[in-house]
């Protein structure tokens, strides 16, 4: 449980959500809320040129869990660049 906290408050900062209590935010089991972030990673990435986390996001679509993961990633490398 605290992994996942910890995921939804990285997602929270990319989405300049940081402000809005963690409890509110459902990144990870609500997909109109998951969506944002996808959109929001993939026009980074195609931004950026960064087409492999492109493709993990996209891949890992029919699944929420799976799809937060790779946004997680994706938010966590692109933060060390």
């Amino acid at each position: 449980m605290e992994k996942l906290l910890e995921n939804i408050k990285i997602v929270a900062l990319f989405m300049g959500d940081a402000e809005t209590s963690i409890n509110d935010l459902n990144y990870d089991s609500d997909w109109n809320c998951l969506m944002a972030v996808v959109k929001k990673i993939l026009d980074l990435a195609a931004e950026i040129d960064e087409m492999e986390g492109y493709y993990l996001i996209t891949d890992a679509m029919p699944y929420i869990d799976q799809t937060f993961e790779a946004c997680v990633n994706f938010i966590k490398q692109y933060g060390d660049k």
